[in-house]
């Protein structure tokens, strides 16, 4: 069955959610949600043609924003 272009992740939104996922990874290193869900944009996934649905990716960054907490952001002033 073909998936739909429409409902996947793709383009310039991978590297950018791998970069995501990998900072995530950094700053919660111990967080059990945390290391089940980095590996999602691997080279053997990549490889595999296995695509990211949006969908999915949603419920994913939901879960995470759930885990992790609110962040503490320092502002400086120029």
């Amino acid at each position: 069955m073909d998936g739909d272009p429409e409902q996947e992740v793709q383009g310039i939104a991978i590297p950018v959610l791998d970069a995501a996922l990998g900072a995530i990874k950094a700053a919660r290193p111990n967080d059990a949600v945390v290391r089940e869900v980095v590996e999602l944009v691997s080279a053997d996934v990549i490889g595999a043609g296995d695509s990211i649905r949006a969908a999915d990716m949603l419920l994913v960054a939901q879960q995470l924003d759930a885990a992790t907490g609110p962040y503490e952001i320092e502002v400086r002033s120029l």
